[in-house]
């Protein structure tokens, strides 16, 4: 098995690559080799949201008009 440190950057971004095409998703470790953060627990799902930044979610409150 290789170590991750004999992993060369350019390898690292081929296997990202290559995971995230296939099913959006890229591995812990070489996320954290980029960023330096350490990710923690489950994934968080991408935003959903698709309403409108103008669009109202409920009533306003007269007093900030």
């Amino acid at each position: 098995m290789i170590s991750p440190d004999e992993i060369k950057p350019e390898e690292r971004l081929q296997r990202m690559s290559e995971s995230f095409n296939e099913d959006l998703s890229i591995l812990a470790e070489d996320y954290e080799h980029f960023t330096g953060i350490i990710p923690q627990g489950d994934s968080i799902p991408p935003n959903i949201d698709f309403r409108k930044s103008g669009e109202s979610t409920g009533p306003q409150d007269p007093a900030r008009n």
